[in-house]
């Protein structure tokens, strides 16, 4: 019973336990059991909602009524999940302090805030472009917005191409190549290949495979050891390859320090980091 009581009081004290992380650092709130992670997603909450504010008025009074109504911490973080997204001078607090107020349950406040945010900016016509997916398990997604005329019209384009009988999201994608291909085909990339060798190890690979070695590349894709070597004995990686030495935790060796980063420079950051670090961010090293 003592144990029920408890996680009735942690779910009813988001305030409380916001006031907590404004207070202290997220490797504080680690040191309490709360993964870093969590942690920094609490710290981030907190200053959103305790910290400096436009409308403090609003702020001051959404805050005692969350308090008052024992709003858990995820019904908190929903609230501001859509609140930040509205951009004007002290709309994001009007919005805040309608959904706090709003009677409901997470999931019945959560849809009326997904329908207020829709009010609120107005529907936004999408920006023509091609968006292409970061890779997972070796597929990737390219999504293509233009002209309702200009898409049917390529659809109908692609339909009229001779396929082999199956589905048809297969049968305009095998389409699709055939024309690509009876234009003139994809342009062969330049490779440049860089070999990264760690101080304690011969090779560094991304990870094993059965008895294969999966190698990643600095524009993203990856390749078996086989692919590589064929790719090197029939002269498609380039007719210079370059090696960069590199300690376990010290990083690149050898290396100056410059204002603008030197050829040699690139070539090794490049090496270390086959994707860009910054966390969460997929974009391949040679696009960096």
């Amino acid at each position: 019973m003592e144990l029920l009581q408890t996680i009735k009081l942690y779910f009813s004290q988001g305030i409380g336990i916001l006031r907590i992380a404004y207070e202290h650092s997220p490797y504080d709130l680690e040191s309490f059991g709360i993964v870093l992670p969590k942690a920094k997603e609490y710290a981030k909450l907190a200053d959103a909602l305790l910290g400096p504010a436009d409308s403090p008025r609003l702020q001051h009074e959404s805050i005692a009524l969350a308090e008052q109504r024992q709003l858990s911490l995820d019904h908190l973080i929903m609230v501001n999940r859509h609140a930040k997204k509205l951009k004007q001078r002290g709309a994001a607090w009007k919005l805040r302090a309608e959904l706090i107020a709003h009677e409901g349950s997470y999931k019945e406040v959560n849809a009326y805030g997904n329908r207020r945010v829709k009010e609120i900016q107005g529907e936004k016509p999408k920006e023509p472009g091609v968006k292409v997916s970061q890779a997972k398990n070796g597929m990737v997604t390219m999504t293509v917005t233009d002209t309702q005329r200009r898409i049917t019209d390529f659809t109908k384009t692609l339909d009229a191409i001779e396929t082999t009988e199956q589905p048809r999201k297969k049968a305009l994608l095998e389409a699709f190549w055939k024309l690509i291909d009876s234009g003139g085909g994809l342009l062969q990339p330049e490779y440049r290949t860089v070999i990264a060798i760690g101080l304690d190890q011969s090779a560094t690979i991304v990870r094993g495979e059965g008895n294969e070695s999966i190698i990643g590349a600095s524009d993203g894709t990856t390749m078996t050891g086989a692919e590589i070597v064929n790719l090197a004995m029939s002269g498609a990686l380039g007719d210079k390859i370059y090696a960069g030495l590199f300690h376990p935790t010290a990083g690149p060796v050898n290396l100056y320090e410059a204002r603008f980063a030197s050829f040699k420079q690139r070539i090794l950051a490049k090496a270390e980091n086959l994707v860009c670090p910054w966390p969460d961010c997929g974009v391949p090293a040679d696009r960096c």
